[in-house]
């Protein structure tokens, strides 16, 4: 017993340490992202990548006096087209090295949702009055590491796909650039939502519902508690799930087994009750009110249960059984379904 509430106690301190941290998929280059037209040396970057769009920064070397316009500049991902904010027309001087800031606005959320993941960034220009030939990058929208499922035989958190892009702001290129390719601005984190889901054994003495008041009795339960949460801040795919802040959760469950004793010392096994509830509870701490019923006689009520993992305190009254007192041990299996908000 004691080595069981050491096991519940470590599981609720790792929980409540999981660092936040989630990879957003992002926007990379497929191709080379180099161009030569006339007096200027072209390179493109991919800086910013989030739900509302992609920044690219453009840089530009001149190799003498060179006049620079922008006259188009598309994200073309599968027959939409997304234009960005164009600059205005550049006058470089001699040897010059600029960086334009392309913001190309688009609901990319909704395109990683829809799977539309691959796609080609087209620029015009125009280099001393002469059109140059459309400057096209392919690019495709993923994440650079994924989880390989089977890897392990059961994972605490299931991470969908859904709404997976973090949150930039495409008004104003990065600070400082420097032409460095591996430079990127990683995305705001938007937090994600959770569906808590703890299948759990729930088992003790029993005292009430029994033939003969000396002898005590004994139930187990299997039971699930579901609960949400909206979380500020993403978490890492191994983290244990368990609901940290206070919150409501719906517990489900039945007691296949409970022990009846009668005068002669003889032992009848039971079936027990159904029973729902709804919970408050905070960490390891809770308290739960709801309804109950023994279905192969029937006989309804009410039942409470007051909860410090791993222990807890059961009580309830039917209208034709009366009181019923358990003494309950609760193992529980933090299970989690993530998905970014």
């Amino acid at each position: 017993m004691r080595t069981l509430h050491l096991l519940a106690l470590t599981a609720a301190l790792v929980a409540a340490c999981g660092g936040a941290y989630r990879e957003h998929p992002r926007w990379r280059f497929t191709a080379p992202a180099e161009l030569e037209a006339g007096c200027v040396l072209g390179r493109s970057f991919i800086r910013m990548s989030g739900k509302t769009g992609v920044g690219v920064t453009v840089e530009l070397r001149s190799r003498g006096d060179c006049t620079v316009r922008f006259t188009r500049a598309e994200l073309v991902l599968d027959g939409m087209r997304a234009p960005a904010t164009l600059p205005a027309p550049l006058t470089l001087k001699g040897r010059s090295l600029v960086y334009v800031w392309l913001p190309f606005e688009l609901d990319n959320e909704r395109a990683w949702n829809e799977g539309k993941r691959a796609g080609t960034f087209e620029l015009d220009l125009e280099v001393d009055g002469a059109a140059a030939p459309t400057w096209r990058i392919a690019a495709d929208h993923r994440r650079e590491r994924r989880y390989k499922s089977g890897a392990e035989p059961w994972r605490p958190r299931y991470r969908s796909d859904v709404n997976a892009p973090g949150i930039v702001h495409l008004e104003a290129p990065p600070p400082r650039e420097n032409g460095d390719p591996s430079r990127y601005v990683e995305p705001e984190d938007p937090g994600e939502h959770e569906l808590y889901i703890g299948p759990a054994v729930v088992l003790g003495p029993a005292t009430g519902r029994t033939s003969d008041a000396a002898h005590t009795e004994f139930e187990a339960d299997l039971q699930v508690r579901v609960a949400y949460q909206a979380l500020a801040t993403s978490h890492r795919s191994k983290d244990l799930p368990f609901p940290r802040k206070a919150g409501w959760a719906m517990t489900l469950g039945w007691a296949p087994i409970q022990t009846d004793h009668a005068a002669d010392g003889s032992r009848e096994w039971n079936r027990g009750p159904l029973y729902l509830e709804v919970e408050r509870y905070w960490m390891v701490f809770s308290a739960g009110l709801g309804a109950v019923a023994y279905t192969n006689e029937w006989d309804g009520g009410v039942q409470l249960t007051l909860t410090a993992m791993p222990y807890g305190l059961r009580m309830r009254y039917l209208a034709d059984g009366g009181f019923e007192l358990m003494g309950a041990f609760r193992i529980e299996l933090p299970t989690a379904i993530n998905w970014s908000r």
